[in-house]
């Protein structure tokens, strides 16, 4: 029987992007020792840069340790340190720890911000024509 090990490479990073969120998940063999905590980072938008996301991917929150997933609000990934516009790709990358040590990163990619148009806007045009017509208007974004 071999003696416990730090963890292995997290598997399968995954990001998702659902109603508002961008969920972040993952899976690592603790190699014989608990997970103390795992270490979530997202490239910014200079496309080098990667942040610790330390709000929502909390390293030792409890639904993180036992879930191996967290979800991050798309307006925090539009903000600074991320600044990611609509349309971008998220990159993010996990490591876990155990009492061994840390293991390295896995990164993942899976996931684009997309785009919500404005909605447009619907007025009325029978008084002023004199016929039956709708104009649907979209407002500038």
């Amino acid at each position: 029987m071999l003696a416990a090990q730090k963890p292995d490479q997290p598997q399968i990073v995954q990001t998702i992007v659902g109603d508002n969120v961008v969920v972040i998940s993952w899976k690592c063999d603790d190699r014989g020792s608990p997970i103390t905590a795992y270490l979530v980072q997202i490239r910014e938008s200079d496309g080098v840069t990667f942040t610790t996301e330390f709000v929502n991917c909390k390293e030792d929150k409890a639904s993180v340790l036992t879930q191996s997933t967290c979800s991050v609000p798309i307006t925090t990934l539009l903000a600074a340190p991320y600044n990611l516009p609509y349309g971008s790709s998220i990159f993010a990358r996990v490591t876990a720890t155990n009492i061994y040590g840390a293991s390295a990163y896995r990164e993942g990619n899976g996931a684009v911000i997309l785009t919500v148009p404005t909605a447009p806007i619907v007025t009325n045009d029978v008084a002023r024509t004199g016929s039956n017509q709708i104009t649907i208007k979209w407002p500038a974004s």
